[in-house]
């Protein structure tokens, strides 16, 4: 049998391995840590709140919430840009912000047509989609089908009621905390 010892060539360089698979993993750490959006595997909000909302525009009344999602200083969230890529009027979808999330550093414009980040530091939120009529919006009572928009406090008529048209299929895209 062969002893191997200190003194060989191979000891060195599996050394030399070891070592830069360890500096590698503590890189990819400290990365992660000092700046988290830079390694953002869940994708860029307004993607993300397209694929919510494009699930909630195939059902009635069917909420749907995303995993957790990180804002970033520059990311924005507009409904002409879903709309578009909904085959939507930029009227028939309506975004939101619950749970007092403006304090978080999230706006909305008046028109309820685009929401901002104006942090340096990101924020994690989640996003919640859910369409259906606006006739049924006004007068059903949503706490069964809709969760989450509920527990945040929202109420259509007063959050979309003026924004969405009368006798069209109306989408509500809201930020909630995670």
């Amino acid at each position: 049998m062969f002893k191997m010892n200190q003194k060989g060539q191979e000891f060195s360089v599996f050394k030399l391995l070891i070592s830069a698979i360890v500096a590698i993993a503590i890189l990819g750490i400290l990365i992660t840590l000092l700046n988290p959006d830079w390694f953002n595997p869940k994708g860029e909000p307004s993607k993300i709140a397209e694929n919510v909302l494009r699930n909630a525009d195939k059902t009635v009344y069917q909420e749907f919430v995303s995993d957790e999602v990180v804002f970033g200083e520059d990311h924005t969230i507009s409904s002409r840009t879903l709309g578009e890529e909904l085959d939507l009027e930029r009227q028939q979808v309506c975004l939101t912000l619950l749970e007092d999330l403006e304090s978080k550093g999230f706006a909305i414009n008046g028109e309820k047509s685009l929401i901002s980040y104006s942090r340096d530091t990101s924020s994690r939120v989640k996003i919640v989609g859910l369409c259906g009529p606006k006739d049924s919006f006004v007068s059903d009572n949503l706490a069964g089908d809709s969760p989450k928009l509920t527990d945040g406090g929202f109420d259509f008529s007063s959050e979309c009621g003026s924004v969405c048209p009368d006798g069209q299929k109306c989408c509500v895209l809201a930020l909630i905390k995670s």
